[in-house]
């Protein structure tokens, strides 16, 4: 064994030590085999990476998702379960389209019409091409020990296949139909949205009151609306049947203000009679539910945006408001609220906060508008050909994606982490609606759709027709719209093992074992797949969901450049490495929640790090002469010590096992860092000094500490592991628990031992006496504690005490504690008993006043629901210190008196 360095540089090895595990071949399971015998016929373990962006950069979210699975990973395959971490990357259709859409403008001053389809989309396989790799060598950075082999792409042309065979299928069963409906539309990305693509964030407004006269008589109906623009697109306004209020106008006509075209009053349960007036204006060309109502009622759809989110002109000219043409969404709300203030038709404005609708991915408002589209039926029922699929789901013969989808969770074939999350899941798959899946940008997942020009035949196929199956002429048109990116990603856990062939892959590693993804993507991308997966193969996707949550900063803020709170996990690599950056990112995290992490955070855990190397360091050097680590079984103890160290350990890895079962990745960590910090560095290390020839021991404790947190960190882990094994530590064995006899006993007795030590140091550091002097202390052994006398030594070794076990005369006035009920004196040279009660008594007057205070500020009324949770925080903080400090000067004052 080379001498190792002081200090851990991770620059020097983390890159070496992944080539040498990609070189071995291990990440690949058909390999795991030739490792050992025990991965032969083993339990499969199986995971797909959720793929990231084509172009990205590495972020925060990211390296967090990459961490989980890489800890399930190597847990699954030291564990000796056939484990397979798939990987991959997504060619993101939107934000790829976007970029290089963005890039031409700027550069070229082009639009995509002036370079034409073709040659745009060779711009974007260049630009994709130029930057594909970075991601992959960011996932590998973080140490992911993933199958390269495996590697997929969702824009393959294999993947291709996959998608347009799906597309096929669907619609041969009747589940993809083209309609014309009201869509969600963002004009900055100029395409569609699905309904859960859309977010809504409260946003302060006005609610405008409009006043819409009778045609016919005298009476005025008024309208509360938050767009008073939309009203243009008004073909009737709408109150409850059961409202007693309006009654009496449904059938008649009112007017419109200001474009003086005539609508009818229809009479809809839809409308919410609490709302504003409790009367509705009906714009079936921009809201859904108005979209609804006038299917309902037979009413006429004006198309009143472009898809550029302007005012429509041609709508405009045929339907009277021409003088609002071409004017964008605020343009025209400030011309019709002034029209309509000067005319006498706006009868008031009220201030009030409103949910308003934003494009996901460039957070731009979105217009609903009419427009035809592909999309998935969810509620037509389709006959299920596999009786255990059926079984598992407890479905009757014939079910509807939806009713597959909402089995799939409610039955509990598949379980979703945190629980919560289960009853959310459930929830939106109760208010499902179709699946609009076409979008208006060129770059994606082509159609696989194509028209005839000569007799309009419509052609759906996995391979481009050549000719019309209808009339045999070779004028085709493919449908120029593409897939949503989330249709192609669904297939994800299949397709990527070969679908639609049955291959090996295929039938060995799926349902995969687990998806760890955002709780953010659960609708986007989750439900999808279990639709997708339960209607081609009929069987789920995986058999458990891990939702992990957002990283944030340390005020809980979203992370973002114009902020200035973004932490690069790329820059922290680089400055503390990739293990100290995994272990920020999960102590402390829990399933389903939100997470804080700073720089500070990070270099913290790189001293942790540190200190591990240091344990490791001081350890191997102890024990030089061994040329190997120690076999499974655990060493014999010796000592009290030795006991302890050893039952703490098998308590520790029966704990860290179950842990990691759970998912409880922060608790596992938890129990890891302080049983290495305390147990093994404050104690068990410092015991070695004092008795000699621990050597084995001490190396067995650290060989299986190693394997226990190589999943956590895995560079320093197998970089110390190597020091004594040609053998990766990334194919070891997980520990198991050994059940060591007398665990409790032995356990209380050196729990003992170390309270006595620690109240000694403890009594030293509150008279502010140095740790290096030898001071007297006595103690009056009863028969209970006789086994103390073995342990003299110890303690005087880590106390810095002469122990005299026997009676004090306890009228003198000198420092003691309270050990099992019995007081320990120190004696302490020129100590003045006086002077030291005074200071105790003035500290303590001190103490009570801030914890006093601290109490009032908690104690306000509304203080801990209205003030930001940092401040709650650090004061509930200082209140707890001030009452532990105040109860130890208390019982400093006792024994001074």
């Amino acid at each position: 064994m080379k001498e190792l360095a002081k200090t851990y540089n991770p620059k020097d090895t983390e890159n070496a030590i992944y080539q040498k595990w990609e070189a071995s071949g291990f990440f690949n399971p058909d390999n795991l085999e030739k490792a050992s015998d025990r991965f032969w016929n083993a339990e499969v373990f199986s995971i797909a990476m959720p793929p990231p962006n084509i172009t990205a950069v590495l972020h925060l979210g990211s390296a967090l998702f990459l961490t989980i699975e890489d800890i399930m990973t190597r847990y699954a395959r030291m564990s000796g379960k056939k484990t397979l971490w798939l990987p991959g990357t997504d060619h993101a259709a939107i934000a790829t389209n976007s970029v290089v859409e963005r890039q031409i403008w700027e550069q070229e001053k082009k639009s995509l019409h002036d370079i034409g389809r073709e040659e745009f989309l060779r711009r974007v396989e260049e630009f994709i091409s130029q930057t594909r790799g970075r991601i992959q060598v960011q996932i590998r950075a973080m140490g992911s020990s993933c199958d390269w082999s495996r590697e997929k792409y969702t824009f393959s042309p294999e993947l291709s296949v996959a998608v347009r065979t799906i597309f096929k299928k669907f619609y041969d069963a009747g589940l993809i139909y083209r309609g014309e409906r009201i869509v969600n539309w963002c004009p900055h990305d100029g395409t569609t949205l699905a309904d859960d693509e859309v977010e809504y964030r409260p946003t302060q407004g006005q609610l405008y009151y409009i006043r819409y006269h009778l045609t016919q008589g005298k009476g005025v109906l008024t309208v509360a609306t938050t767009r008073p623009e939309t009203m243009l697109g008004d073909t009737a306004l709408a109150v409850h049947p059961q409202d007693p209020r309006y009654k009496q106008y449904v059938g008649q006509h009112v007017m419109l203000p200001i474009v003086n075209r005539e609508l009818p009053v229809v009479a809809d349960e839809e409308v919410d009679r609490e709302f504003g007036s409790g009367v509705l204006k009906v714009t079936p060309g921009h809201d859904p539910h108005d979209f609804e109502i006038g299917k309902r009622h037979n009413l006429e759809t004006i198309n009143l945006f472009t898809p550029e989110g302007k005012i429509n002109e041609q709508e405009a000219y045929d339907h009277g408001f021409e003088e609002f043409a071409n004017l964008t969404a605020p343009e025209a709300r400030a011309k019709i609220v002034q029209a309509l203030t000067e005319a006498g038709f706006l009868e008031k404005t009220e201030s009030l906060t409103h949910n308003v609708g934003v494009c996901y991915r460039c957070e731009n408002i979105v217009e609903p508008i009419v427009s035809k589209q592909w999309f998935v039926d969810v509620n037509k029922k389709i006959k299920l050909n596999r009786d255990k699929f059926q079984s598992l789901l407890k479905l009757p013969a014939e079910a509807s994606l939806r009713e597959i989808g909402t089995a799939s969770v409610k039955s509990g074939a598949i379980k979703i982490i945190p629980e919560r999350f289960g009853k959310i899941y459930l929830q939106w798959m109760d208010n499902l609606h179709d699946w609009n899946i076409s979008r208006q940008i060129w770059f994606g997942h082509r159609i696989p759709v194509w028209y005839c020009d000569n007799c309009g035949e419509t052609i759906v196929a996995v391979d481009a027709p050549q000719t019309c199956s209808s009339c045999g002429k070779n004028q085709l048109t493919q449908d120029p719209d593409t897939l949503d990116t989330w249709f192609s990603s669904s297939l994800w856990t299949f397709s990527t093992l070969g679908w639609p062939k049955e291959t090996v892959d295929l039938m060995t590693y799926h349902p995969t074992t687990i998806l760890e993804t955002g709780y953010d993507i659960l609708f986007f991308w989750v439900a999808r797949m279990i639709l997708m997966t339960g209607f081609a193969l009929e069987d789920i996707p995986f058999h458990t969901v891990y939702l992990h949550g957002l990283v944030r900063d340390l005020k809980g803020k979203k992370m973002s450049k114009s902020k200035g709170n973004v932490v690069n996990p790329l820059d922290m690599i680089e400055k503390y490495g990739t293990d100290a950056l995994r272990l920020s990112l999960i102590l402390g995290t829990t399933p389903g929640n939100d997470s804080k992490t700073s720089e500070t955070k990070i270099q913290n855990y790189r001293n942790f790090v540190n200190k591990l190397w240091n344990i490791s360091r001081f350890i191997l050097s102890s024990s030089s002469d061994e040329k190997t680590w120690p076999g499974p079984a655990a060493p014999d103890p010796q000592t009290l010590a030795d006991q302890w160290i050893l039952s703490q350990l098998d308590i520790l890895t029966a704990k860290v096992r179950s842990s990691l079962d759970a998912y409880q990745y922060s608790l596992a960590g938890e129990l890891l860092e302080t049983f290495t910090w305390t147990d093994l560095a404050d104690w068990y290390v410092e015991v070695s000094k004092v008795e000699k020839g621990k050597g084995t021991i001490l190396k067995y404790l650290l060989g299986e500490l190693l394997k226990l947190w190589h999943p956590f960190i895995p560079f320093v882990t197998e970089q110390l592991w190597s020091q004594f094994s040609p053998e990766f530590l990334m194919i070891q064995p997980y520990p198991q628990a050994q059940t060591a006899k007398n665990t409790k006993e032995l356990g209380e007795k050196f729990l003992k031992l170390q309270q006595l030590i620690s109240g000694l140091r403890n009594l030293r550091a509150e008279y502010h006496q140095p740790p290096a002097p030898i001071f007297a202390s006595y103690l009056e052994l009863l028969p209970q504690f006789e086994w103390l006398k073995e342990q003299t030594a110890l303690i005087e070794k880590l106390a810095r005490v002469k122990l005299n076990l026997e009676a004090v005369d306890a009228t003198k006035k000198m420092p003691y504690f309270l050990w099992e009920n019995q007081r320990v004196y120190l004696i302490m040279p020129n100590f003045d008993p006086d002077k030291e009660l005074m200071l105790a008594e003035k500290e303590l007057k001190i103490t009570e006043i801030l914890r006093k205070k601290f109490a009032a500020q908690l104690n306000k009324k509304d203080f801990a629901s209205k003030a930001p949770a940092e401040v709650v925080a650090t004061l509930q903080r200082n209140f707890a210190e001030a009452e532990e400090r105040a109860k130890k000067l208390k019982t400093k004052l006792e024994s001074l008196r």
